[in-house]
């Protein structure tokens, strides 16, 4: 489980709520091509679905990691839009 705060309006409600970001002032830590910025250093420029991998790695390797599979879920979207 995650939260992005910067990409949700329960996730942002959420963390403001338990003080992990202050209002107003959500991460949005990938550009509009899907890739990391300078944010986030380790991997600024790399699509954010080609670090999967080396991210899940990373936590590993410190212990960080608690799971890793795959959920799928549908998103809400308007048929009309």
């Amino acid at each position: 489980m995650h939260c992005a705060p910067g990409f949700g309006e329960d996730d942002y409600q959420s963390c403001v709520k338990n003080g992990l970001i202050e209002p107003g002032k959500a991460p949005v830590p990938i550009d509009a091509d899907g890739k990391f910025t300078e944010a986030v250093p380790d991997f600024k420029g790399i699509y954010i679905k080609e670090a999967d991998n080396s991210i899940k790695e990373r936590l590993k390797n410190e212990g960080r990691l608690v799971s890793s599979g795959t959920i799928i879920h549908s998103y809400p979207f308007c048929w009309r839009s």
